[in-house]
């Protein structure tokens, strides 16, 4: 019974962090800015990117049965990609977070901000990861909902493009919930460093551009591939 009510406590004391970082991402920075643990941020990283591998199987099922004559390999195959590659998609991720905070901590201390540990820095990182489950949620619910059905006689690069203009509207949550994150690396950096708004937003500019620079050289190579 302790147990279950602990439980039952700690959930409820995640959710309210959640929020905060939602409704008010300063006032919860600031108490998270001291904090070392990151059990829950590993936690809100690992089960975005399961939720983002769960709405990409979702997606592969549904074009291994749209009828498509090209590049739809059977759903056991499917099965099998999806399974080997999550734990490299995952790795990834984890990198990224890595990353990101080793990158911003470097440079933060470069431009002399207060001497602390990386384990705070890493923990808000984790944390301004919350965002982009908005983006997430609209690929899956997209992906879940909508019809993906070749149509005789079009072309592999008609296929796509029309197949494209149903995750419109997710690009645009994929922007926002993106541009979402990197203001709260930027108050990650100011509230753990003690720097003005206008310092903290020129350091995160750095692995801000080179991680946009990453997602649109995918992106131009992606079309490039699919037309």
């Amino acid at each position: 019974m302790e147990c279950t009510l602990g439980l039952s406590l700690r959930t409820q004391k995640r959710w309210q962090v959640l929020r905060e970082i939602i409704l008010s991402p300063s006032k919860a920075f600031e108490k998270l800015a001291e904090t070392e643990s990151l059990d829950f941020p590993f936690l809100i990283v690992f089960t975005l990117w399961v939720s983002f591998i769960l709405g990409m199987f979702i997606f592969a099922v549904k074009l291994a049965y749209s009828g498509l004559p090209f590049r739809a390999p059977p759903i056991t195959i499917i099965a099998n990609e999806m399974l080997f590659s999550a734990p490299g998609v995952i790795v990834t991720a984890l990198i990224f977070w890595l990353g990101v905070a080793a990158l911003l901590h470097v440079l933060s201390r470069l431009f002399q901000g207060q001497k602390k540990k990386f384990t705070n820095l890493l923990a808000l990182i984790g944390y301004s990861h919350t965002p982009m489950f908005f983006s997430v949620i609209a690929f899956i619910a997209t992906t879940a909902l909508i019809k993906i059905k070749f149509i005789e006689g079009a072309t592999e690069s008609q296929f796509f493009m029309d197949l494209s203009r149903n995750y419109i509207p997710v690009t645009i949550i994929f922007i926002i919930s993106f541009l979402w994150m990197v203001c709260l690396w930027v108050i990650s950096v100011q509230k753990i460093y003690k720097f003005s708004a206008a310092r903290a937003v020129m350091i995160v500019s750095v692995p801000a551009s080179i991680l946009l620079f990453l997602i649109g050289l995918s992106n131009y190579y992606f079309f490039k591939l699919v037309l």
